[in-house]
């Protein structure tokens, strides 16, 4: 049985993979040149489909993982009341995170709050932990129950929608938007619904069980898993009836019909969104307990820090494409505006460009991760263990 009191090398090794996929995305939204929607099929490539369509993978298992991180606290012999204080407190934390470190970090404005906050990836993680805490107390098959009805059902939801105008309208955008809501006179844009994504986090609590296994009846279970969502969900996807409010169509050529199959919902995130991209995490981490090298071990570290870098990485990402506009002649002001809008008229590289300064980004940030990652290790500061 694998030592629960301390870091799982797999885990960290697939969030230090994601979290470098992560930064292409956002490195794409910062400086291509283009500035259509990737996944539009009438418009976009398949180049770029694909470098938006690989980020994907990155939320569904931030969040999942951070679910079976609360778990391995569990097994390693930690009380129920002591795991969902801890749950409550770095939940609070990452939701204030969110609505001002992150929030800055975007739109390089000091009147951040004005005249939209965004509640993104790192507001529905600590919200899900919030609701995390109190589901701890909740027999196991409550639980499991509350993950299959949420995960295979919540797509018949928007059948039962209220109006939106009405009291519960807001309650219903933030968990199942995405939509604005105006609270206290702040108006917020739920672009992360936290339902379902909450369903993705404790599905990850239960899963932690698994490492409680042989690394050997582990690998197999997840290997079966693995297997049979990728099949179901090219079964389900095939029938175009349910999982998605988008239905796949045959298009003008074999390449893009793929990418027709593949282009499913992640606002909120359908079954078939989640299907595609846990699917594939399961099988990587029936593989990942095998896996050594120091390309492996690369990934591990990152996963070791993985929001410091989220947090460093917006600032890094959005003053550098500042630096280059303003070097190349371009005027920037816009880019203080808005969040990923308004860039200087054209602005911007193709996706060999945008691959560059990906790399450039991954390689510079990589050491100093290294060196938050050994302080986080050494707990010099309580609230290390928050990030």
């Amino acid at each position: 049985m694998q030592v629960l009191s301390q870091r799982i090398a797999s885990i960290d090794a697939l969030r230090g993979i994601v979290i470098i996929l992560m930064a292409l995305d956002h490195v794409r939204d910062y400086f291509h040149a283009s500035a259509i929607d990737p996944t539009d099929l009438a418009e976009t490539t398949p180049e770029l489909f694909m470098t938006r369509w690989v980020t994907h993978f990155c939320a569904p298992i931030f969040v999942l993982l951070a679910g079976m991180s609360a778990g391995f606290m569990r097994n390693s012999g930690k009380t129920k009341l002591a795991i969902a204080q801890y749950l409550v407190k770095r939940g609070l934390f990452l939701v204030a995170l969110e609505f001002t470190i992150v929030a800055i970090g975007w739109q390089f404005k000091l009147t951040w709050w004005e005249p939209i906050l965004l509640m993104q990836v790192i507001w529905v993680l600590g919200a899900s932990m919030i609701l995390l805490a109190g589901a701890l107390f909740m027999p196991r098959i409550v639980q499991a129950i509350f993950v299959g009805v949420v995960l295979l059902g919540h797509n018949l939801l928007p059948w039962l929608a209220p109006d939106l105008g009405s009291t519960v309208g807001p309650i219903w955008t933030i968990f199942y938007g995405p939509g604005m809501v105006e609270i206290g006179g702040q108006k917020f844009f739920a672009l992360y619904s936290l339902l379902p994504w909450f369903g993705v986090m404790l599905f990850g609590y239960l899963l932690s069980g698994l490492y409680q296994l042989t690394p050997a009846k582990r690998r197999r279970v997840l290997l079966i898993s693995g297997f049979l969502g990728v099949v179901s969900f090219i079964l389900i996807r095939a029938l175009n009836v349910y999982g998605d409010p988008g239905v796949w169509a045959m298009q003008p050529t074999f390449e893009m019909t793929v990418l027709s199959f593949i282009n499913t919902a992640k606002y909120p995130p359908s079954l078939l969104f989640l299907l595609m991209t846990l699917s594939p995490a399961f099988l990587f981490l029936a593989f990942a307990d095998q896996m050594t090298g120091p390309i492996i071990q690369r990934f591990v570290a990152l996963g070791q820090a993985s929001l410091f870098f989220y947090l460093i990485h917006i600032f890094y990402i959005h003053g550098g494409a500042i630096l280059i506009g303003a070097v190349i002649g371009f005027d920037v002001s816009q880019q203080f505006k808005a969040f990923y809008a308004g860039y200087p008229a054209s602005f911007g590289f193709g996706l060999l460009g945008v691959y560059a300064v990906w790399s450039t980004v991954v390689v510079t940030l990589y050491p100093l991760c290294i060196w938050y990652a050994g302080k986080k290790r050494q707990r010099a500061h309580p609230i290390l263990s928050y990030i």
